[in-house]
């Protein structure tokens, strides 16, 4: 980025001109002249002498830097090769390195605390029960992000990648109604992490919502309605198992809980029975 150009400020009083140089020569500089052209050759002077200066401060910096380098240990000089090398294996070269630490300063350094996606699940329910969200609400959450903490909870939270929210709903098989919600439900954990300063960006927010197209409502006979009735009575909800992780390989399996198919059971029933 080029350097801001400076130049002194010039005021107008009466019949003469005050150019003041603020403090940049270390200390306040400011004279009075009675001609235009007295004026503008101390103007001239002092850019001059100020552009000498900027330059001779990057020379130095320039020296400090090599010289700094130079005196490295050689563990560090073997880490930085090892950062060009991996930045090139991945189709940059060495002029990437800086955007690769500045990256690093923001994303990862900045953050408050290292969190794990676990933990910050765990706070993420309990911050739901002190604003006094539905139980069924908080349950809700709980079950859709269950899967997520299996498989990254271990993960640093600020350390999740869009990828890695996308193969998890890619992976769970989700019809399209389902998968918007279990990726709603996972921007309000990492919403949540960012308002307090876990993580930087949003992983979840460049992955598109799956298009939904609602049909025309049927009426059902009462032959269907007897059978559609029976089947929500016998309902038995499921959920993902993953069975490996490199590659991401899983299946639905039954809820073998008696008292959580009771209460799916409860909410079902009514809700088709109304509906």
């Amino acid at each position: 980025m080029t350097p801001k150009k400076w130049e002194p400020t010039v005021r107008k009083r009466g019949d003469s001109w005050v150019v003041d140089c603020g403090h940049v020569f270390g200390q306040r500089i400011r004279k009075q002249f009675a001609t235009v052209e007295d004026r503008d050759e101390f103007i001239a002077a002092k850019i001059h002498d100020f552009n000498e200066r900027r330059k001779q401060q990057q020379v130095d910096a320039k020296n400090k830097s090599v010289l700094r380098l130079g005196s490295l240990p050689d563990g560090d000089r073997r880490n930085i090769m090892a950062a060009v090398l991996a930045i090139e294996k991945a189709g940059g070269n060495s002029s990437h390195l800086l955007e690769a630490a500045n990256y690093y300063v923001d994303h990862l350094l900045s953050v408050k605390l290292n969190r794990t996606v676990a933990e910050v699940v765990a706070d993420y329910q309990d911050a739901k029960t002190k604003a006094e969200r539905s139980p069924r609400t908080i349950r809700s959450s709980r079950l859709r992000l269950a899967s997520f903490v299996e498989q990254y909870g271990n993960r640093l939270i600020h350390s999740v990648a869009t990828t890695d929210c996308e193969q998890w709903l890619d992976a769970g098989g989700w019809r399209k109604t389902t998968r918007n919600d279990q990726r709603r439900a996972l921007f309000g954990l990492f919403k949540y992490a960012m308002g307090r300063g876990f993580c930087k960006v949003n992983p979840v927010e460049p992955i598109e919502k799956v298009t939904t197209r609602k049909g025309k409502p049927a009426v059902f006979t009462v032959e269907q309605a007897r059978t559609l009735l029976n089947a929500a009575a016998n309902f038995i909800p499921t959920y993902y198992a993953i069975e490996c992780k490199n590659p991401l390989r899983g299946s639905v399996k039954p809820v073998t809980d008696s008292e959580t198919i009771a209460e799916a059971r409860a909410q079902l029933v009514p809700y088709i029975a109304i509906g």
